[in-house]
């Protein structure tokens, strides 16, 4: 078996190491061996593992509260154009305008107002795809999104956020997080 070159800290902060013996192999004796010897071929089983001495091992991914909205924009159907997109977050409005596409000597500005708006400056596939990024845990947000002054979009959510904890259950952090995908038209 190949031996695992790897170190990390523990969830309390201590450093852990390799539960290699000092002659670099596994050892069986410990339940962790080559196939064939009597143990398991791999000791640890994703974000949080446990080694057999029964600490536990934390990854470090990380995560934050957040609501995430796709919106798709079929551009074979919606003309170029100004477009203005405001965000509503728990009664707080807040709002960005962006080409599409964008104009020639002129990249869309950031939006961070209130959220994070990504917007690509060429369609792919006939598409442009908007990433709307809010966060924390808003309980009601709204997102109402005009072409030269016409609505083409206005949507109201009450997310239902899921809790993740990409780390594993006995790791931080936790965070919670939802979304929503809609096209235009």
């Amino acid at each position: 078996m190949a031996a695992f070159g790897w170190a990390a800290v523990g969830c309390s902060g201590a450093a852990l190491s390799s539960p290699h013996d000092a002659g670099g192999s596994v050892s069986s004796d410990r339940g962790i061996g080559a196939p064939g010897e009597g143990g398991s071929s791999t000791p640890f089983d994703g974000g949080t593992s446990t080694p057999l001495d029964g600490e536990i091992i934390c990854t470090l991914i990380g995560c934050e509260d957040e609501f995430t909205a796709t919106v798709t924009v079929d551009a074979t159907m919606v003309p170029a154009g100004n477009h203005t997109l405001t965000v509503t977050i728990d009664g707080a409005a807040t709002s960005c305008s962006f080409n599409l596409p964008e104009l020639p000597n002129l990249l869309n500005d950031p939006c961070a107002a209130g959220f994070s708006l990504n917007v690509p400056g060429q369609p792919t596939d006939g598409k442009f795809t908007e990433m709307i990024t809010i966060h924390g845990t808003p309980s009601s947000i709204n997102f109402h999104q005009t072409l030269d002054g016409t609505v083409v979009l206005d949507q109201t959510v009450a997310p239902t956020y899921q809790t993740n904890q990409p780390n594993g259950p006995a790791c931080g952090p936790t965070c919670h997080q939802a979304g929503a995908e809609w096209t235009i038209p």
